[in-house]
């Protein structure tokens, strides 16, 4: 039997979370010139990984209040993991290449992070649509 759904989701908030502690320490590196790179593109990676991870974290912590079935409540971690994952790796696209990631064009890299950054989106939206439903029916005896 695998590990509670509330706690999948902390496991993977602590792995986006290390990767902000790696972004963070480019922004000094870069700066210090000790490696190659632009100081603006690893800030917005560290803050994609940092900012994604606290969503984890936090959603983690109040999945238990809210009224979903286990196959929703899975669906909404497996969405949530993945958007951080994907965000995580659109800033690190950017931080490690220098591709701008809003549009596909003929760089693989960039693709990449157009990819990862525009997949993050409807896996936020369903996951997020999930705990809106599961948020108006946390009164109810009925689980949605």
């Amino acid at each position: 039997m695998g590990r509670p759904v509330s706690a999948q989701i902390c496991l993977h908030g602590a792995i986006v979370m290390f990767a902000a502690f790696v972004s963070g320490g480019m922004i000094g590196m870069v700066a210090m010139e000790q490696a190659a790179g632009e100081v603006e593109h690893w800030k917005l990676a560290h803050n994609e990984a940092l900012i994604n991870s606290l969503v984890l974290f936090a959603v983690a912590g109040c999945l238990g209040k809210i009224s979903l079935s286990s196959g929703r409540a899975n669906v909404v971690a497996v969405c949530l993991i993945l958007m951080a994952y994907c965000n995580t790796l659109f800033g690190f696209m950017r931080g490690m290449t220098g591709v701008m990631g809003y549009q596909f064009d003929d760089s693989l890299a960039n693709n990449v992070a157009t990819a990862a950054g525009m997949l993050g989106v409807p896996l936020a939206v369903v996951a997020f649509g999930l705990i809106l439903l599961g948020a108006f029916g946390a009164g109810s005896e009925r689980r949605i």
